[in-house]
């Protein structure tokens, strides 16, 4: 078992309580070099903080380092979420139009915190028609499941895995 995030006192804790071993991230996922042939790769509460570009480039990176019969397991902010925001705000109004716009024009919207040190991190909002676009393009996986508000009554959860719709292996 693998533990992964940028926190590293989290990944230590992780792997110190429950036993196996951590991975100290990075802020470009993509430059972490992960294990490849993982059965189960988790990831709660990462995609609702980038926007749709790294969105791809991560889903795509995660997925490559699937066994052959891997699952990929990620949330997102969804629907629900406009009206979490309206009870909860997660970024400053003038953020929350930014993603508002994006997510109407596209499909998916992001702003970077202004009133948190958080580099390029903030909060995005995807469409679940968007999500399954970007999810079906990556290549050699498919989309097991898609469920609104299935992560903690509110982030949406993609479920996607190997081997690809293409594959003559039968489940």
């Amino acid at each position: 078992m693998f533990y992964c995030d940028i926190d590293r006192s989290g990944v230590d804790f992780c792997a110190e309580t429950l036993g196996g071993h951590g991975i100290y991230s990075e802020p470009d996922l993509t430059a972490v070099d992960l294990p490849g042939d993982l059965d189960l790769i988790w990831v709660g509460s990462l995609f609702t903080h980038v926007d749709e570009a790294r969105t791809k480039l991560w889903l795509e990176h995660l997925s490559s380092r699937l066994s052959p019969m891997g699952v990929l397991v990620a949330t997102f902010h969804g629907l629900y979420s406009i009206i979490e925001h309206s009870l909860r705000p997660m970024i400053n109004p003038t953020g929350w139009a930014e993603i508002m716009r994006q997510f109407e024009q596209g499909g998916y919207g992001y702003a970077a915190y202004t009133e948190h040190d958080m580099g390029d991190y903030g909060v995005s909002l995807v469409r679940p028609s968007k999500l399954i676009d970007i999810a079906t393009s990556i290549p050699e996986t498919r989309v097991l499941s898609f469920t609104e508000r299935a992560w903690a009554n509110n982030h949406d959860v993609l479920v996607v895995a190997k081997p690809g719709r293409a594959s003559l292996i039968r489940i």
